[in-house]
């Protein structure tokens, strides 16, 4: 089963084009790890599937239903907003900068969602999220305020807040890049064990080894396309294209 389909995707930022002509696919316990350098829309990419970006031209589709038509196909397509909404919340996602509620609790945080999106009662969402924090190793943070966390512990209780709202797909946008490097290894095991759970999830990220170790597929894009895409043996071992091979002479 396809969780997502984005066919023909364009993305512009005034006149300069982030996105062009991308097509993506990924399928129901598959993870996809895109890789590139900054600036080649892979963010941009996941926040397209989020609909936190607008696109241009193009649909997105999740597990079936097209929740977004834009340009050329836009009069093809009836789409309601809960429609859209609907699609939305079959997606968890977990940003580079955390984006946890200062003046919340641990638990807070991660119940909010829960309780106001699926009309969880209190009760519920207290069970659902203490399950997660003692999943991340952080049931003993429940009562603590951001501030008195790390970066590693904010960014777990960011992959415990975006599992309470039981997403079908997971998009990870760089979950390591704002982390000291002796803290990285605490955020990678638990996307980890995520993966080895059969997830379906999208990570955006530079952390090459890992993206070898856990995906089954390797998508590299730059300057606003993909460029190539496989089984991480091959990208990385023996890629075809060009920039590719020059991009990772630089990085390993």
């Amino acid at each position: 089963m396809e969780m997502i389909r984005a066919t023909n995707i364009c993305k512009n930022f005034d006149t300069l084009e982030v996105l062009k002509n991308i097509d993506f696919s990924i399928s129901q316990g598959e993870v996809v790890s895109v890789i590139g350098p900054s600036g080649s829309g892979k963010s941009t990419l996941l926040r397209c599937f989020h609909q936190l970006e607008s696109i241009h031209e193009g649909t997105i589709e999740v597990e079936g239903k097209v929740i977004v038509a834009e340009g050329s196909q836009k009069n093809n397509y009836t789409i309601s907003a809960e429609e859209k909404r609907q699609g939305v919340l079959k997606m968890g996602m977990v940003f580079q900068d955390f984006n946890l509620f200062p003046h919340k609790t641990v638990l807070e945080n991660i119940i909010e969602a829960p309780i106001i999106v699926l009309h969880k009662t209190r009760e519920e969402a207290v069970k659902k999220a203490e399950e997660l924090l003692d999943r991340v190793g952080l049931l003993y943070k429940r009562d603590v305020y951001p501030s008195q966390l790390s970066g590693g512990q904010k960014q777990r209780i960011a992959i415990a807040r975006a599992l309470a709202l039981d997403p079908d797909i997971m998009l990870f946008d760089e979950p390591t890049s704002s982390l000291d490097p002796e803290l990285v290894g605490e955020v990678l095991k638990v996307i980890k064990d995520l993966a080895e759970e059969k997830r379906t999830m999208i990570i955006v990220t530079h952390e090459m080894a890992f993206a070898q170790e856990v995906s089954d597929r390797v998508v590299f894009m730059d300057e606003g396309r993909i460029l190539e895409e496989g089984p991480p043996e091959k990208i990385f071992k023996n890629p075809d294209n060009e920039r590719m091979q020059t991009f990772l002479g630089k990085i390993i």
